[in-house]
């Protein structure tokens, strides 16, 4: 078992301990199972994808151009891609 150590401001603890109170668990179970829902999440090939911003402007156009999809776009799928077959290019 590993112990993480954490400090907080006094609001932040205040809003933890409100929040662990209504549901009835301590701040330290509330925390764990936040941060592991949030874990998962992050985790979860099938969430939402994360693109860099610098990627932005090539899908903005290949969404409103799409007879034009610059190397860029074709770059960014490829980098998306997370299962076998999503894209075809």
């Amino acid at each position: 078992m590993t112990k993480l150590d954490f400090q907080l401001s006094d609001q932040e603890t205040e809003i933890l301990s409100l929040a662990a109170a209504i549901e009835g668990v301590s701040i330290s179970d509330f925390v764990v199972s936040a941060a592991l829902g949030k874990a998962n999440e992050a985790l979860d090939p099938n969430s939402a994808t994360r693109i860099k911003s610098e990627d932005v402007p090539a899908i903005a156009e290949a969404v409103f151009e799409p007879n034009s999809i610059s190397p860029e776009i074709i770059q960014t799928m490829k980098e998306l891609q997370t299962f076998e077959g999503k894209f075809s290019l």
